[in-house]
Order: structure tokens, then C-alpha cells, then sequence
């Protein structure tokens, strides 16, 4: 145990400003219930110490932490088994302690009972919305209750300009291209590609060599994007900002470009997002429920 000049100066480390990257999500229930019964099936779902094993990392789902009016808060995280010792999960008390095994990653969130929306913390290089969303939608799921549970992201309409301005370091870039009705418009890259194989469609898959960024002015890659925004074709793009936050520009077929909303609120505190910040985000959440499985593709947890 830390003597108590050392817990004090601890604290005063942890406790500073900083930014806090919020995602948003909505819990819908599938088959044929009645909209109101988000908050019964919600109580009957969560069960503190659920686990499930996905892409490697055991998740735990916690008890809930605190409540206030129409809201739950909780916690999902995983225990890396590989790492120095710092975290744990306490099926006794059904949350996470520290200091006591292997470490890993706690994800904060509050959900809004009357509806289903979901505010959580992004844990930036190891959590991002595909993440969360996959690993408490698996949570929900694990138990035999007749209840069927779908995570979706909040998204905002972004072009792939403006969305690039924010995310310059593109590490992964996923498209599927289009033979085009009615030409290429001068993509001759692309029409190379596409008509030299004799290709209805051409998938072009990329992966960034660590720490650099694929260079998107390339004649290749900007060729790609203009034909895809011209509905001939799909992409999914990953890119990151000056301090490391990832995100996804999703774009489909007949479909405007979006990215998982999200938010980003300066406060003090520790590294988990307060309780206080995430029940303050909900009053700037995205107004468009994603419709695209953000998830399509995604081979990391």
C-alpha cells in the first residue's frame, strides 16, 4: 500500500484536465416487443460478471455503478494477461480493481433506460466504436433470456475532405470499386484496374507499415475515393488525428459518407471518464442512428 504523502501526490497526477473522447451508440431490441420495454429487458439483460471472449480479450460487464433518474451507468473492460500487473476484474463484487492482476482497459458508459441511447468513453489505440459496441451487444446477449439486443453507432454525414482535414494519418484503407454506368470519368487508374482483370468489381485492400500513413494523394488512392463518392463502389477508411483518436469514414453504395459521431469534452479528473462527463454528453448527441454495420469487415476487437 502507498503511504499516504504518496497517495496524496498519486491523486494530484491523475486528477488534471484533459480531453475525454466520447462515442455515442443506441440498444435496440429485435423481434416483436413493445417500445416500452426497453428499460424491463435492459434490468433482465444486464447481468453483473457476464463474460464473453472476442477477438482474443475476455470482457467483463460490471454491476451497475450509480444511477441518476433515467440513467445507468456501468463498465466493460477486458484483463490482458501479457501485461504488467494493474487490473482486474472481482467476480465478487462484479468491478473492476487495480493493483491486484495483469492490466487492461476499463470503458465507462451510461445508458438512458427510456430509449436505449448510450453515451461511452473511446480509450484511444485500444478502444474505438466498433469495439464497444461489438463487446457489450455479445454482453447482453449472453445469457438465455428470450431478449435479443443490437448495439448501433450514432453517425454524422461527412465528405471524405473534411473528414481527412481531422484525421490526416490514414493507416487502412478498404474499398470495393464499381465497374461504372456510365464511364470512369478519367479515373484511368481505376479503369485500368477494373477492365484489366475483366472485373464486375475490384476490392483494394491497403495496411499502412507501422507508425507511418498510407499517402492519400496518390493517383490511385485519390482515384478510388472520387469513384466510390460516386456511388460506384464502397470504402471504409481508418485514419487517426494529431493525439492518436482513430475513426472510420464508412462509405456505401446509394448512401451519403459518415463517421460514428462522437465528442470530445475537456474536464478534470482520471484517465475513466467521470460519471459527471458521461451524463453531460448526452445533451450534444448526434441526431442520425447509423444504419450501416460499422462492424462489416472489422477483424479487430
Amino acid at each position: 500500500m502507498l503511504p499516504d504523502g504518496a497517495r496524496t501526490v498519486s491523486a494530484m497526477v491523475e486528477n488534471v484536465e484533459r480531453n475525454y473522447y466520447l462515442g455515442y451508440a443506441k440498444a435496440t431490441l429485435l423481434g416483436l416487443f413493445e417500445p416500452g420495454s426497453i428499460e424491463q429487458a435492459l434490468q433482465e439483460s444486464w447481468r453483473p460478471g457476464a463474460s464473453i471472449t472476442r477477438y482474443g480479450r475476455r470482457w467483463h460487464l460490471t454491476k451497475i455503478v450509480a444511477a441518476a433518474e433515467d440513467l445507468d451507468i456501468g463498465r466493460i473492460g477486458f484483463v490482458s494477461d501479457d501485461e504488467v500487473s494493474t487490473l482486474a476484474f472481482d467476480p465478487e463484487i462484479n468491478d473492476f480493481v487495480s493493483g491486484e492482476a495483469p492490466s487492461g482497459v476499463v470503458v465507462p458508459f451510461a445508458v438512458r433506460k427510456s430509449d436505449g441511447v448510450i453515451v461511452y468513453q473511446l480509450r484511444l489505440g485500444l478502444v474505438r466504436e466498433t469495439t464497444f459496441t461489438g463487446a457489450l451487444e455479445e454482453l447482453l446477449n449472453s445469457n438465455s433470456l428470450p431478449y435479443e439486443w443490437s448495439i448501433e453507432s450514432y453517425v454524422e454525414e461527412r465528405s471524405f475532405e473534411e473528414w481527412l482535414g481531422y484525421f490526416p494519418a490514414v493507416t487502412r484503407f478498404d474499398v470495393t470499386l464499381d465497374r461504372p454506368n456510365p464511364n470512369y470519368c478519367g479515373a484511368t487508374w481505376v479503369e485500368s484496374a477494373v477492365e484489366g482483370t475483366h472485373s464486375e468489381s475490384l476490392r483494394l485492400v491497403a495496411k499502412a507499415p507501422e507508425g507511418e500513413s498510407l499517402d492519400t494523394a496518390s493517383e490511385l488512392f485519390q482515384q478510388a475515393v472520387d469513384h466510390v463518392t460516386r456511388n460506384n463502389g464502397q470504402a471504409k477508411i481508418v485514419g487517426h488525428d494529431k493525439e492518436g483518436a482513430e475513426s472510420t469514414w464508412v462509405k456505401l453504395r446509394g448512401v451519403a459518407a459518415r463517421v460514428a459521431g462522437r465528442r470530445v469534452r475537456r474536464a478534470v479528473g482520471e484517465e475513466e471518464a467521470p460519471v459527471e462527463v458521461l451524463m453531460e454528453a448526452f445533451s450534444a448527441a448526434p441526431s442520425t442512428l447509423d444504419l450501416v454495420n460499422l462492424n462489416a469487415r472489422d477483424n479487430e476487437g
